[in-house]
């Protein structure tokens, strides 16, 4: 039970039941995430999770990366936006 388990992991973070209940129930909120999300997918060409977008485009990184990897992406990025 996906929701269950939602809702147990909110109210670790401190909210309460109403306030869970109250998020999930946003459907304004609901269709701006998911129309984001659809908007973002097709501009970068998004097919996993998770997928990060550097620099607005400069580096896509897709999928589980190690620490290493995941950090020499971030230094490359870091010294392209210095120049």
């Amino acid at each position: 039970d996906f929701e269950a388990n939602l809702k147990q992991n909110a109210q670790l973070a401190g909210l309460s039941s109403s306030d869970v209940d109250a998020c999930l129930g946003n459907k304004d909120l609901e269709e701006q995430i998911v129309s984001r999300m659809k908007e973002s997918s097709e501009k970068w060409e998004v097919s996993s999770t998770p997928s990060f977008i550097i620099n607005d485009g400069f580096e896509k990184v897709e999928g589980n990366r190690p620490y290493e990897e995941f950090s020499k992406i971030l230094d490359r990025a870091l010294n392209k936006a210095e120049e």
